[in-house]
């Protein structure tokens, strides 16, 4: 291993001043990347000496070079990818200017004008506001308002995800007619856009100075902005040959040679920019303090550059100390020294406003935010080449170095045009931003309880579901912080992260199927009006009957767990989710199961791909030979290997909905009747008051019992944090439980900060399933007689207690709205329009009170009772 060795010391050493004299001193993941990478290679170098008997140093060599040609293929994919890059902009620009080209009315209001151009002469402040700044500027917003506005809306769209139509709108928007609408239309949108943003902005003349927050360059035309200077296309290729020739400086005369490459660069950059904005000002106004002689405007004008590429330095250094370049610390000191450093470039004034846009377009084109991301992750991947690549450092450097000079102009234009990052993390719902996307959708979720398609997670208020839905998850194998966020944000986030978007697409499925069983049995327009009671208690009931609703439960778990297994197809056993690993196990599926059963899937009538039972029925002969690790297997031998596979993804399943559906069972309801034989009165008296009560036992059986014994590398430390994520979940939740079920009852969401809402919402926690006992006696009662009387013998009793009250009408009226059956929202909602029309008219003003009472305990109001007004 001494080959080994040696490369990884002079990696290290390597790597480690060259970080030094590109970040700074002292960057916290230096170190870090430097142990990857020599890992990296050592690992590689070990595989290939035991695999081809080479030596040490042959190993690592080969070795280096393989990790090399590696990240030269990336290098390859990255400027693909750039290339898509400026038809992806034009893409978005034909967004914005389809959404105001259909929109004026909105615009026309906000501007508070008239006519095509938004009456901008009205208010500067109108104009730019923030709600106009968030429409023209966010992608997230622009986006999403655009889904599903008209026929020729989802035309266009379709039409410009196809990149084969770049050719053809460029053309159109040159004015060459190539006999294409779509393209025509899409090409004079984009013109549109442009000629109209240019009349506003030539409206305000000179003085663009006032104007704190700068127009989004991301609404800007790039083919138009290109005419007015190519300079500013040439910046990528500079920074890319600067970093460059700054490391192989270093390695050729170290920090001497890397200081002559700085100033020989940023000179040549201060004159490059100087020509290129010294002819859009207005020198006498900018340059009032000194004589307006051009040798005396250009060394202003090269001191105040300097302070601005100084302040990049100082940046880095400031940030030295922030993990990762995402960190929203760096990104606020970020924007605080750019505010700095730009106070001396803001009193800069401009012959009009289309010499200004070009100006923001190219010192403003990226935010020093921006600018450094874009400079650390570059740099921090040629550092690793230069890791990998050990002594051929330096020949790697020069190569790059001529391919970078070598470019062609048009292809470094394509490199530094817009990136489409952003765009497709948007476009698929990955996107963290959540400026417009998060109204839009809570708006979209208040329409899904509309067409109550999203009913399924209000079955969330009955603690049975709760701590279903808690232990689908937990089962699933769904980490800490995802199970508690997808509860938390499902109803108004887009989940950033891959392992989110898994969660939230099994749970739309498990709740899609769930719904889907709900709508067959529940009508609202049919059981709320024409029927009367009679219609809407045998709705109720066909809605709540336990079994039927725990079957349509088992079998939307059964999906949810399908399209899980099918989302980690493609990863192997020993990257898989280590509680979604302890499942497989306990279903005796272990890595060599694995590689064969992810081999399967079927594409169900969603269009989703879900690995069920019968799916490995479909699994090619090759794939059963490997797995039963015999070529010339018999069609029997298969077909019995099948049926194996089969039995084991069938035990997953099943395994799963006993544990997330707790069926009470013999050894259950054995416990609740404390072993008591039938025929004796302790045992009758044990089944009779726990006949409806034997979930708690099923629930602490196979579900806490689980947390508390199974699991994967257990201690002390993760039977206690089970158990919390448990208790945290089951509030997470009931809030939501809490407020869908408000919305079905006819009351608005409750607010959470309230004292007797927080109680709702820890009670199911903390008790767990205290409520299964406890929730009769409070129906009943206050007496512990009262709850074993039961629910005629107590009414009985309080009929008796009511007869010398003083409304004898309205304590009749109770006790019949006592006695409705309570097992889900019907109840309440004939307390809330029908009891509540009786009870007035027996009793004015206690409709009013109880109102009153209810808004200042909860803060919730009854919105229903309006509709029967």
């Amino acid at each position: 291993m001494w080959g080994c060795e040696l490369v990884r010391d002079a990696c290290a050493n390597l790597g480690l001043e060259l970080a030094k004299t590109i970040f700074g001193e002292d960057l916290p993941f230096n170190k870090s990347l430097i142990d990857e990478v020599t890992e990296r290679i050592r690992n590689r170098a070990r595989k290939l000496k035991i695999k081809n008997n080479m030596t040490d140093s042959e190993a690592s060599r080969m070795a280096s070079e393989q990790i090399q040609r590696e990240y030269d293929n990336l290098s390859k994919k990255r400027q693909q990818q750039a290339k898509l890059d400026a038809f992806a902009r034009a893409k978005f620009e034909s967004h914005v200017g389809q959404f105001k080209s259909k929109s004026r009315g909105i615009f026309n209001k906000i501007a508070g004008g008239e006519g095509p151009e938004f009456g901008v002469g009205n208010s500067i402040n109108a104009q730019f506001g923030a709600t106009y700044r968030r429409l023209l500027s966010s992608p997230d917003g622009l986006l999403t308002m655009l889904q599903g506005k008209n026929e020729l809306g989802e035309d266009l769209r379709s039409y410009l995800l196809n990149l084969n139509n770049e050719e053809k709108i460029i053309s159109e928007k040159e004015g060459v007619d190539t006999g294409d609408p779509r393209a025509k239309e899409v090409a004079r949108i984009i013109s549109h856009n442009q000629e109209f943003q240019r009349k506003i902005l030539n409206r305000f003349g000179a003085d663009i100075k006032p104007l704190e927050d700068r127009i989004s360059m991301t609404i800007h035309d790039p083919y138009e902005l290109s005419k007015y200077d190519d300079s500013f296309f040439k910046d990528q290729l500079t920074r890319n040959l600067y970093r460059l020739e700054r490391g192989a400086a270093w390695l050729r005369g170290g920090q001497e040679a890397v200081e002559e490459v700085n100033d020989k660069f940023l000179r040549k950059s201060f004159n490059r920019w100087h020509d290129f904005i010294h002819p859009k000002l207005n020198i006498e106004r900018t340059f009032t303090e000194i004589k307006p002689e051009a040798s005396a405007i250009k060394e202003q004008m090269w001191e105040d550059y300097k302070s601005f590429v100084s302040g990049l330095h100082e940046t880095k250094n400031d940030l030295s100390h922030v993990t990762g370049i995402d960190s929203e610390v760096a990104y606020t000191q970020r924007a605080a020294l750019e505010k700095k450093i730009n106070s001396r470039h803001r009193t800069y004034h401009f012959n009009d406003g289309k010499d200004w846009i070009a100006y923001q377009y190219k010192m403003g084109r990226a935010t020093l935010a921006q600018t450094l991301d874009r400079e650390l992750h570059q740099t921090s991947n040629d550092l690793a080449l230069l890791q990998e690549t050990g002594p051929t450092g330096l020949r790697y450097l020069e190569k790059r170095i001529k391919e970078e000079a070598s470019k062609e102009k048009t292809q470094s234009a394509k490199l530094y045009a817009f990136s489409s990052k952003r765009l497709i993390t948007v476009m698929d719902g990955s996107s963290s931003r959540v400026v417009n996307t998060r109204m839009a959708k809570i708006g979209q979720n208040l329409r899904d309880f509309a067409r109550m398609e999203t009913l399924g997670f209000s079955t969330l208020h009955s603690f049975s579901d709760v701590a279903n839905e808690i232990a689908t998850l937990k089962y699933n194998g769904v980490t800490f912080g995802d199970r508690w966020a997808t509860g938390v944000k499902n109803f108004i986030a887009i989940f950033p992260s891959k392992e989110r978007r898994q969660v939230l697409d099994s749970m739309v499925v498990s709740t899609k199927s769930l719904t889907g069983a709900i709508a067959s049995r529940y009508t609202p327009d049919q059981s709320l009006v024409g029927a009367g009671y009679s219609r809407l208690q045998s709705q109720y009931f066909n809605l709540n009957g336990q079994h039927p609703w725990d079957w349509e439960r088992m079998g939307g778990i059964s999906a949810e767990l399908g399209r899980r297994l099918a989302l980690n197809r493609n990863i192997p056993y020993g990257k898989l989710n280590i509680d979604l690993q302890k499942s497989l196990a306990d279903s005796a599926i272990g890595e060599r199961e694995w590689d064969a059963i992810r081999q399967s899937g079927k594409r169900l009538a969603d269009k989703k791909l879900y690995i069920l039972a019968d799916s490995v029925r479909e699994l090619p002969d090759s794939v059963i030979k490997d797995y039963i690790n015999n070529p010339k297997a018999s069609k029997s031998a298969i077909n019995l290997a099948k049926i194996d596979l089969e039995d084991l993804v069938t035990k997953h399943f099943f395994n799963a909905e006993q544990h997330v559906v707790p069926f009470p069972g013999l050894k259950e309801r054995a416990l609740a009747a404390s072993g008591g034989p039938k025929g004796t009165i302790p045992g009758e008296l044990s089944r009779f008051f726990f006949q409806f009560k034997t979930f708690p036992f099923a629930f602490v059986d196979r579900v806490i019992k689980r947390e508390l014994i199974g699991g994967v590398n257990r201690t002390p430390f993760n039977v206690l944090g089970g158990m919390a994520e448990l208790m945290v979940g089951v509030s997470i939740f009931s809030g939501i439980g809490l407020s869908a079920a408000a919305l079905l009852k006819g009351e608005t969401v409750p607010d959470f900060t309230k004292e007797e809402n927080i109680k709702r919402l820890l009670a199911p926690a903390f008790g767990l399933y205290g409520d299964f006992f406890m929730g009769n006696y409070f129906s009943y009662g206050h007496s512990i007689m009262d709850f074993l009387k039961g629910p005629v013998a107590s009414k009985f009793d309080q009929i008796g207690k009511d007869i010398n009250f003083s409304k004898p009408g309205l304590s009749a009226l109770k006790i019949g709205r006592d006695l409705t059956p309570n097992l889900w929202f019907m109840h309440a909602l004939f307390k809330n329009v029908l009891y509540s029309k009786f009870a007035e008219s027996l009793d004015p003003g206690s409709t009013a009170r109880a109102n009153s009472r209810l808004k200042s305990g909860t803060g919730q109001t009854i919105w229903v009772q309006k509709l029967f007004q």
